[in-house]
């Protein structure tokens, strides 16, 4: 354990003592929305609102690898203004390790803002001074103050929207600053300990105009004379723990490459969807299909790139239709089965190719099915199971022939499964007959056989499935015929180790959504729960 020591304007003292468990390095805490670790780059490496450095702006050693290196003249790092920046809406977190080479800057370079006023993690807009946005700063005083925009006249350093820390920053010392608001208030923590408080929020503006800039203030530059390193924002409220955490790891830091599981919420589908089919290609997801809000079977294209968190319309599916199976190969996306508007389901093929936005018919699957599972394995496409003829069926289409060929049934037949890929493997889950299935079952295709697995823990259909780093992942689904439980449950399969591990829960119980990763993250999009949904929320394992 430590014992941490604050310091009070003027003079040290002693905080009260907390207890912190030392490790290499920090787990993330879930609801990291962007982590810019400064490493040679101005990255974001959670969710690529990457910055670009402005002015003399640089990198040296920093508390944790390398840091932005700012000069306190016209150096600053810009990291715009994408959808999931905008956080303080709801509740927020900013953490940050920042060490001073001076104090204050030479004559004329702060554009007017007051000698030594430096921004650190800063989202106020230039509209007036300190009246719309957020900023985190070091003042004049060399004491942090994390201030909210003031609605009507400069509030920066009045008590109700703003809180100080008693730390009185000193040249050459790394401080890790930590800056919390919640429904309940907001706060300020220097090395792991809360140094000021506020019970209430006050009536502050943010109409969310603001770049979100690291080291300067859009409006009178506040430029930062140092180096700042590992700022990282979340959507939520951190608790005074999980900050202490991150202080104790010092300079090893939050470890990377092992986010703590978590969900967070991304950018909106256009059109609320279910039944749609997903799927990804060079790091773009694919929506296509599905069920609207107002009950139609639509053939809508919606693409959502988790650089920008933005969607974009494409070309739309020729042949509308739901319950349909989507996968890829070799960059197109082949769209499969399903229903147009009743029985029976259709034996529909079409491919998109997203270089030319077009899409092309190909052979029509020979058993027309919806609620089937789809997946590729060595350029061949496996379509299992459904509806619509015997739900043991499984036939394989070639793109290279456009053919396709019977293959061994499924053992267990069933519909509304879901189906991955690992390691040349296909994984049948779930789903339902009579009632839904816990049923796991392997087909590989070198010997055409199928094998049972371990079943999953909770049974279900409606669900997704997909494949992070060779664990299957079940997402969702529901229990309709045991009495209509929509579900948010997560749960992971080892297939090395034949065992089943539960995990976060999603945030929105649904059934009848699309699920794929990009990039290690899986992503939950649409799907049924007091209706059609929008949501999309991302899960880093």
């Amino acid at each position: 354990s430590l014992f941490v020591s604050g310091a009070s304007f003027g003079s040290v003292v002693q905080s009260t003592p907390v207890t912190i468990t030392v490790r290499a390095c920090a787990p993330a805490p879930a609801g990291l929305v962007s982590w810019w670790p400064g490493e040679g780059v101005a990255s974001d490496i959670i969710d690529g609102n990457n910055g670009t450095l402005q002015g003399g702006a640089t990198f040296a050693a920093g508390k944790v690898g390398q840091a932005f290196l700012l000069n306190g003249i016209d150096g600053y790092v810009d990291a715009g203004n994408a959808p999931n920046l905008r956080v303080s809406s709801g509740d927020f977190t900013v953490e940050v390790w920042v060490r001073f080479d001076a104090l204050s800057h030479p004559p004329g370079a702060n554009s007017g803002a007051p000698q030594g006023d430096m921004s650190i993690v800063d989202k106020m807009s230039a509209s007036g001074t300190n009246v719309d946005g957020w900023r985190l700063l070091k003042q004049q005083d060399n004491r942090f103050w994390f201030c909210l925009g003031g609605r009507f006249g400069n509030q920066c350093g009045s008590s109700a929207f703003t809180v100080f820390s008693s730390t009185v920053a000193q040249t050459g010392i790394w401080y890790h600053v930590a800056v919390v608001k919640s429904s309940s208030g907001f706060s300020i923590y220097v090395n792991g300990v809360q140094e000021d408080a506020r019970s209430t929020l006050p009536n502050f503006l943010d109409t969310h105009t603001a770049n979100l800039r690291i080291g300067s203030y859009a409006l009178e530059g506040s430029h930062l004379n140092g180096e700042v390193d590992e700022v990282s924002i979340y959507n939520r409220a951190l608790s005074g723990q999980e900050i202490q955490d991150i202080y104790a790891a010092g300079g090893a830091g939050k470890c990377p490459g092992s986010l703590a599981p978590g969900w967070t919420t991304k950018a909106p589908m256009p059109t609320a969807l279910y039944g749609m089919g997903a799927a990804t290609i060079n790091g773009v997801l694919y929506v296509v299909g599905g069920v609207n809000d107002r009950n139609e079977v639509v053939g809508t294209v919606e693409a959502y790139d988790p650089a920008t968190n933005t969607w974009s319309p494409r070309a739309s599916l020729p042949t509308p239709r739901f319950n349909l199976g989507t996968t890829v190969i070799n960059g197109v996306l082949y769209a499969v089965g399903g229903y147009t508007y009743g029985y029976p389901p259709r034996t529909t093929v079409e491919a998109y190719d997203p270089t030319s936005d077009t899409w092309t018919t190909k052979a029509s699957m020979p058993t027309g099915r919806g609620l089937l599972g789809v997946a590729a394995i060595n350029g061949i496409l496996y379509a299992v199971g459904g509806d619509g003829g015997p739900r043991v069926t499984v036939e394989a289409y070639d793109p290279t022939s456009d053919t396709w060929t019977t293959k061994a049934p499924m053992p267990t037949g069933r519909v509304a499964l879901g189906v991955t890929v690992i390691n040349g493997i296909l994984y049948a889950v779930g789903g339902g007959d009579v009632t839904e299935l816990a049923t796991v079952e392997a087909y590989d295709p070198t010997t055409d056989t199928w094998t049972s697995k371990a079943s999953m823990p909770t049974k279900r259909e409606g669900l997704g499935v997909t494949a992070i780093n060779s664990i299957l992942y079940a997402v969702g689904g529901d229990q309709n015929a045991s009495g209509g439980t929509v579900l948010a449950t997560v749960e992971a399969y080892d297939p090395s180790t034949d065992s089943w591990t539960t995990k976060a829960s999603m945030p929105t119980a649904r059934w009848g959504l699309g699920v794929a990763a990009i990039n290690g993250v899986l992503y939950a999009i649409g799907g049924v729960n007091n209706g059609i949904r929008t949501e999309v929320e991302a899960y880093s394992p």
